[in-house]
Order: C-alpha cells, then structure tokens, then sequence
C-alpha cells in the first residue's frame, strides 16, 4: 500500500485521470472541494455510511478501526442538514496518522480543523450535530457516492483540481501508464520552452496515442 501511495504522489491528478480513461474507467467524482487545507489526499479508503435515523442515536465509534495512512471516506448521502465529522474527530486522525477525511455531506469546525492542517474534502458544512438524526450504518462495506461504487481499500486522489477514485484492482495498471504520460507531456513542455509548434511536439512524440487508445 505506501509504494502505491508514494508512486500515486508523484503524479499529477490530470495524467492520473488520463490513464483512467485509457483504461475505460471514469474515476471522476463530482460535487467536491477542499475546505481545511491544500494538502493532497492520497491512500487506500475506510469506508463509511451513515443513515437517517428517527431514533436517538449516539455519536458513531469506528475511528479506533482506522489504520494509519488511511483515507476515511463517508457517506451521509449528502444530507446538508447534518453533520457526521468535526474537530475532535479531526485531531484524533492527524495524531493517528490518518491521511484525511472525505464526506459526501457536511462537516463543521472548520476554523479548528485548518488550525490543525488537517485536510478534509467535502460537499459542505453545516453546523448541526449528527446526533439523533443520523446513525452508523455500515464500516468496511462497499458504498456509493455520485454513482461510483467504492470498495475498502480502494484507492483515491484529492486536491484542488478534484476527487479520483481507482478502484484496486486497476492500480497495478493505472500507476505504469499515468508515468509513460507524464513522461510525454514532459517532453512537449521542453519542445514549447523551446519554441517548438504544439501541434508538432504532439505528433512527434505521439501524445495523442493516450486518446486513441480509449
């Protein structure tokens, strides 16, 4: 899992995405945005889910389960009326060593979570505990976000340009080909420093062979 996570840091997210379309897999997830911090978020996922809940329900205990270099990824089916991360949360995972925290839904403490550099991608904040509104549903299970079904230990990517799913079973593939892309689009910035027509730098080192492949 680190060689991934440190092979995965190395690359940009758009050659990442790329790679994923040549592999005929979107990876895209929509509707996100980092709120606390500019921290990439890369690493397998803990996966979450939160139901509604008519009955008093407590907060949910399952951060203890979380491995180091993890990236926690719920969902509260993007409920804007409720939270199910905060601050206390937050400063548990940085000391644990928790890569980050995705939710589709709201988190609140913002100004103490950025206090403590800890990143968090989201669809929102609100202030409105969780508490007696929503439950634990499930740990460890596969879950759906924006219609892309996450499995435990998938892997994802998250900066400022936007959130990447990879599935596991596609990393082995996924990681050689965004490289070979990078290492193209290299060679075409070295071409236009130097002056070069786009167009030509393309067809000399064959860029456009990633599309064609999809």
């Amino acid at each position: 899992m680190e060689s991934y996570v440190t092979e995965l840091g190395q690359l940009t997210t758009s050659a990442i995405s790329d790679a994923l379309d040549v592999l005929g897999y979107n990876g895209g997830i929509k509707n996100f945005r980092i709120y606390s911090c500019d921290k990439r978020i890369i690493g397998p996922v803990f996966t979450v889910e939160f139901a509604d809940s008519s009955e008093p329900a407590k907060a949910a205990d399952y951060i203890e389960e979380v491995d180091p270099g993890t990236v926690v990824m719920i969902t509260n089916n993007n409920r804007e009326d409720c939270t199910v991360w905060g601050d206390l949360l937050s400063l548990y995972a940085k000391n644990k060593g928790i890569t980050g925290t995705i939710v589709y839904g709201c988190f609140r403490d913002i100004e103490e979570i950025k206090n403590i550099d800890y990143p968090i991608y989201s669809t929102g904040l609100y202030m409105k505990s969780g508490k007696n509104r929503v439950k634990l549903k499930s740990i460890q299970e596969p879950i759906v976000i924006e219609g892309t079904k996450i499995n435990p230990d998938d892997f994802v990517v998250v900066d400022t340009s936007g959130l990447l799913h990879i599935p596991k079973e596609l990393i082995d593939k996924v990681i050689p080909l965004a490289q070979e892309i990078e290492v193209v689009e290299n060679r075409i910035r070295i071409d236009i420093a130097s002056g070069k027509e786009i167009r030509d730098s393309r067809e000399t080192h064959d860029y456009n062979q990633f599309a064609l492949r999809m």
